[in-house]
C-alpha cells in the first residue's frame, strides 16, 4: 500500500467520523429515550399492582395490571391527571374489588372514547 492509499482512507475516516459518532449519539439517545418510558410504564404498572394487591389482592391486582397494560398513562394536559392517577384514586375511593374493577373497566372505557374522538376530529 502507498501513503496515497493511506492519507486517502485517514482523510476518509476523518471525513465520516463525525457523521458516524453523531448518528451513533443520536441511536443512543433514542434507545435511552425507549428505555426510559418502558421503566416509567413499568414503575406505574408496579405501582399500580402493589396498590391494588393491599387493598383488594393479588388476584385482583395482576387482573387489573394485565387489563391496563395497553392504556397510556400520560397525563392529560387540560386535566392533568392520567389513567394511572385515576386508578390509584379508584384504589382509595371503591369498597369492594368488584366495584374497583368496574371502576377501572370505566377508565378504559372513557380512554378508548377519547382516542376514537380525537382519531375522528384529526382524520376529518
Amino acid at each position: 500500500m502507498n501513503s496515497k492509499h493511506v492519507v486517502t482512507i485517514a482523510g476518509f475516516a476523518e471525513e465520516v467520523g463525525q457523521d458516524i459518532s453523531s448518528r451513533h449519539r443520536f441511536g443512543f439517545d433514542e434507545g435511552r429515550e425507549s428505555a426510559y418510558e418502558a421503566g416509567r410504564v413499568a414503575g406505574r404498572q408496579s405501582a399500580i399492582h402493589a396498590l391494588t394487591a393491599a387493598r383488594f389482592g393479588l388476584e385482583t391486582a395482576d387482573h387489573v395490571v394485565e387489563a391496563t397494560r395497553s392504556m397510556s398513562y400520560e397525563p392529560e394536559p387540560i386535566v392533568g391527571i392520567g389513567n394511572a392517577g385515576r386508578i390509584g384514586i379508584c384504589v382509595l375511593t371503591c369498597s369492594t374489588a368488584e366495584e374497583f374493577l368496574a371502576r377501572v373497566r370505566e377508565v378504559k372505557e372513557e380512554e378508548a372514547k377519547r382516542d376514537r374522538e380525537l382519531r375522528t376530529l384529526f382524520s376529518g
